[in-house]
């Protein structure tokens, strides 16, 4: 079985107070690209349970540690499952850097291992989903665009737009989301939140784009290079908008054209790793 399991980018991103539960409360509107890690499942049977997870090219991320075997885990544990279960994972979503590609993971390993054996309903997979992590119920659910609160688990699916050029940034540096979290010291105290806004066409998310991420300011100060990219793409002819990407280090820029996405790339050679692709899942990726 094969799937691919997409990324993500926060179009904006508001990180209010720490909850009783540890989670700080936050907002933001989620949007799926077409950039994914490919994954590939070997279900057999067996008289016990056995699971491998292997990511392609580095040992490091494979095995235990990985939420995908976290989520494989708790999906058979859960429903009792004995079966012989391998999950081998090709990443092209760049590793800790705001686009959830983790979290992807673990939302396709859920969907994948449902497909099969079918033991839970939708309602019962957003629970497990919802046990591994803020951005992994996201992932569960077809649409690409949706506004999401509380913790991070709570979605809201919202209109889709015509699809736009996108190009992702990285400084190949990480940061600490943690650092940056302490950094915004937020305290326990409820704070006032935004209002709401449904999303009918694009110019409803340049009003929800200038919101901004909280998380950028303090992810700039722990990582330069993410400024020097916004600086650079902020030059281009044809960029819509540019905005760091969950808790960083990651920038994506939206063009007006495929051509201006392009063409501006030349001018991100020196200071990081770029990759072409679209807002949506219908469409590809190019490595620049």
């Amino acid at each position: 079985m094969y799937k691919k399991s997409f990324a993500k980018i926060n179009y904006n991103l508001k990180v209010y107070e720490k909850m009783a539960n540890g989670y700080h409360a936050m907002q933001s509107y989620m949007q799926k690209v077409s950039l994914y890690d490919e994954m590939s499942f070997i279900i057999e049977p067996s008289k016990q349970f056995d699971l491998k997870v292997i990511v392609e090219g580095d040992l490091q991320l494979s095995g235990p540690q990985n939420i995908v075997f976290k989520a494989a885990r708790l999906y058979c544990s859960q429903a009792e499952i004995q079966s012989s279960i391998a999950v081998e994972i090709k990443k092209n979503i760049f590793l800790a850097a705001g686009l959830a590609g983790g979290s992807s993971n673990a939302a396709t390993c859920l969907l994948a291992l449902n497909e099969y054996f079918k033991a839970y309903s939708f309602e019962e997979l957003l629970n497990l989903a919802k046990q591994l992590g803020s951005d992994v119920p996201f992932f569960l659910y077809e649409h690409d665009l949706m506004y999401v609160d509380g913790r991070g688990v709570d979605c809201k699916a919202e209109h889709s737009v015509e699809k736009k050029p996108l190009l992702l940034v990285n400084p190949m540096q990480a940061v600490s989301t943690a650092k940056i979290y302490e950094a915004l010291n937020r305290g326990q105290r409820p704070m006032q939140k935004i209002m709401y806004r449904p999303v009918q066409n694009w110019q409803d998310l340049d009003f929800i784009m200038q919101q901004g991420n909280d998380m950028q300011e303090k992810a700039i100060a722990l990582c330069p290079k993410i400024q020097d990219i916004l600086d650079i793409l902020s030059e281009q002819a044809g960029c819509r908008y540019t905005q760091m990407s969950g808790s960083g280090a990651t920038v994506w820029a939206l063009f007006d054209s495929e051509e201006f996405a392009l063409a501006s790339a030349a001018a991100l050679k020196n200071v990081g790793k770029i990759i072409f692709t679209w807002t949506g899942t219908s469409s590809c990726f190019n490595r620049l």
